[in-house]
């Protein structure tokens, strides 16, 4: 008959507890633990300066945008003004050569006639006040005082040469206002150092 196996086995310790074994042990366990803590403590420096890595790459990444934003900020401001101070310019010379036009009137020539000349400054002084409303807008108060101040005079004088008074033709006048005005102009669009070049 086959030899049965007996389902418990008995243990036979002779010679009392075997401290060397559990010292063994317990060192084992002791050096498991600290393995254990010493990995998650540096688990945990590592997420930290990783997190701290993170924090400081989306404050640069978020101050480099915000730059980018301003940056475009400023040019679409430089475009505004541009196309504001280049209108202006455009119907302050209109104005001025309608005005010269209407100084220099021959009643004798056949084209054209003065009520044509009067129209065309009428016209030229209506453009010529909307493009300074838009300039207002736009210009810094300097510049929007010395453009207000050239529209007066430039209306001022243009009222009287309608009227027929006669008087000195201040082109030259009128040419150094509006080339002060250009000046300006460039030193607030920042251009002012391009042109001198």
């Amino acid at each position: 008959m086959p030899h049965a196996t007996p389902s418990v086995i008995h243990v036979i310790v002779a010679g009392g507890v075997d401290w060397p074994a559990i010292g063994a042990t317990v060192a084992t366990v002791i050096a498991a633990v600290l393995g254990i803590s010493g990995t998650a403590w540096q688990a945990e420096r590592g997420r930290r300066a990783s997190s701290n890595d993170l924090k400081a790459s989306l404050s640069a990444s978020i101050d480099n945008l915000k730059l980018g934003i301003n940056a475009e900020n400023d040019r679409a401001r430089r475009s505004e003004k541009r196309q504001a101070y280049v209108n202006f310019q455009t119907v302050l010379n209109r104005f001025i050569v309608a005005t010269d036009r209407l100084l220099n009137y021959d009643p004798r020539a056949a084209r054209p006639g003065r009520d044509e000349l009067v129209h065309a400054v009428a016209d030229s002084s209506a453009d010529l006040q909307n493009a300074l409303s838009s300039l207002m807008l736009a210009a810094p108060e300097h510049l929007r005082n010395r453009a207000d101040e050239a529209v007066q005079l430039l209306s001022s004088y243009s009222q009287q040469v309608e009227l027929g008074r006669h008087l000195v033709d201040k082109s030259d006048d009128f040419r150094r206002i509006r080339n002060d005005l250009y000046t300006k102009m460039r030193d607030d669009l920042g251009t002012a150092e391009l042109t001198k070049k």
